[in-house]
């Protein structure tokens, strides 16, 4: 059973164990007793983790729309606070170079101020490569 997780191991490319359900799923009688109990647990295990299955699926839909909430939450404080930053009028220009040469500053500024997580938070290259598209961030 060890040398079969190890070998597994290597196929699955993971951070976690893989779950390996061992069992006999034949009709016909074992034709070596010992492993009678290991595959009897098993095989309940795997019928209660088939049952389970909608269930957890639905957690995990409930679990990838919170990251998404949070993620909007950031780049809502980010816009934001780059929009207050801007000028109305005059200086939009030079206001925007500015911001786009700061942005890890302001990045770091808006998490601690909004007490953001910082893996939540955007990289600042690759967030100034989006912004540099728009032309006036005021709007």
């Amino acid at each position: 059973y060890g040398s079969l997780m190890w070998s597994m191991g290597k196929i699955f490319d993971s951070p976690e164990v893989v779950r390996v359900y061992t069992g006999s799923y034949w009709n016909g009688n074992l034709i070596n007793d010992d492993f009678e109990k290991m595959f009897t647990k098993d095989e309940k295990l795997l019928v209660r983790e088939l049952i389970d299955l909608p269930r957890c699926a639905a957690e995990r839909k409930v679990n990838q729309m919170v990251n998404r909430i949070r993620l909007v939450k950031v780049h809502i404080c980010i816009l934001g606070t780059i929009r207050n930053m801007t000028p109305r009028f005059f200086g939009k220009k030079r206001s925007r170079e500015q911001i786009l040469a700061q942005l890890d500053v302001i990045l770091d500024n808006v998490r601690v101020e909004f007490n953001l997580s910082k893996g939540d938070m955007p990289d600042a290259k690759e967030f100034a490569a989006n912004l540099n598209k728009f032309h006036d961030f005021g709007v």
